[in-house]
């Protein structure tokens, strides 16, 4: 056997321990994961990056996720000089809708009307295709910005981000039809709707909204998460569970970011030992 036969069923084996390990009743982290998912992990160790697609419907748990990734890759980027890790709302990809706003008197009249956030035709996606192809290819971008100030005014090319190791995207838009093809690695958040409305009542209640008002909120929320946002779950490699405890998160999130951080140096390493072994002999 091969040195490099011998790392891949190394890569392989230890995939598998951390799939069984949070697969299992106790962490009970992952719901569901596609069979090619390992093999697909093993074949992008040789890529110059990564790029992840994190979606899931509304008060999911998305941005709890990319936080645990987060807090893992700033330990990481202490002690390298290279940018291992963007990040990348994909609400900033709404569509500028000031105009309209403005015609109807508010954000919320413009909904009354039959605007739907939550469609995909809400979203710049030949613009985020653009971008996800640049990053994918080691060229930095800039991104526009949506102003979520109820004006609807996005902001051309007005947000920097660097091409890094790992890219992420994350928003209920990623796994739409127009760019899920161009993410390496898909991952939904799934969480009970009755865990959902519990969350998003919650943070209504933080921004002094009424409960009358949020009540009705959520039902237009979640009509629009059945119809455009779940559908998207199948796109997904793996599909996370939104319900456990963010210890357990961080803790799935750690694991695997690195083993595979870990044989993606080593992979890079045996490839600048054979490139460098080539020019010399």
């Amino acid at each position: 056997m091969t040195l490099a036969n011998q790392d891949n069923n190394l890569i392989i084996e230890s995939l598998m321990k951390i799939i069984e390990r949070y697969s299992s009743d106790e962490t009970n982290v992952i719901k569901s994961i596609k069979p090619d998912f390992i093999n697909k992990i093993e074949k992008l160790l040789t890529q110059k990056n990564i790029t992840l697609a994190i979606s899931g419907e509304s008060a999911s748990g998305k941005s709890t996720f990319v936080e645990s990734i987060q807090d893992y890759i700033s330990f990481l980027q202490e002690f390298s000089e290279d940018n291992i890790l963007t990040i990348i709302s994909g609400d900033n990809y709404f569509n500028d809708i000031s105009k309209e706003i403005k015609q109807y008197g508010s954000f919320n009249a413009l909904i009354d009307s039959g605007y739907n956030p939550d469609a995909p035709e809400s979203f710049q996606l030949d613009l985020m295709r653009e971008d996800i192809a640049n990053l994918k290819n080691g060229i930095d971008i800039k991104i526009p910005q949506y102003k979520v100030n109820g004006t609807g005014i996005s902001v051309p090319k007005a947000i920097e981000k660097k091409s890094s190791d790992i890219n992420i995207v994350e928003g209920i838009c990623v796994l739409y039809d127009k760019v899920h093809d161009l993410f390496d690695i898909k991952i939904y958040i799934d969480v009970d709707e009755d865990i959902r409305k519990e969350r998003y009542l919650s943070r209504a209640k933080q921004r002094n909204q009424s409960l009358e008002e949020v009540k009705e909120q959520w039902e237009i929320v979640n009509k629009s998460a059945i119809k455009y946002i779940r559908p998207t779950k199948k796109h997904a490699d793996i599909v996370i569970n939104g319900s456990i405890e963010i210890r357990q998160l961080k803790n799935f999130a750690s694991d695997l970011l690195s083993t595979v951080a870990s044989f993606k140096r080593q992979k890079s390493s045996d490839i600048f030992s054979r490139e460098f072994a080539l020019k010399n002999d």
